[in-house]
């Protein structure tokens, strides 16, 4: 019979958020001092609608897509992240957010 543990649930939410962290730095290339603070279900516009997940960590945002073998990986520094707003999209969108990047344009 196994005793009781409290802190089960939680223990094993920690796991499963360092397990996301180890995958974050592995598949970006990230050094071991970044966590994952969140991740999304989004998607990115390019030539077509690429949907994936956002990764965000205090240093960068990171996105990764894999959309019938095209394999797509993003890393943005927030150092060099000027603008974040909110963005006019078609109707099937419901919420966008544009990231500008260099000079800030208005």
């Amino acid at each position: 019979m196994s005793r009781y543990d409290p802190y089960r649930e939680e223990r094993l939410a920690l796991e499963g958020e360092m397990a996301l962290t180890r995958s974050l730095q592995m598949a970006f290339g990230l050094p071991e001092r970044e966590v994952l603070i969140e991740d999304f279900s989004c998607a990115v516009k390019r030539r077509i609608l690429l949907h994936g997940r956002m990764f965000i960590s205090a240093e960068h945002v990171c996105f990764r897509s894999d959309i019938f073998g095209l394999k797509t990986n993003i890393v943005l520094p927030m150092s060099e992240i000027t603008l974040i707003r909110r963005a006019l999209m078609p109707v099937t969108m419901e919420r966008a957010v544009q990231a500008m990047m260099g000079a800030a344009q208005s």
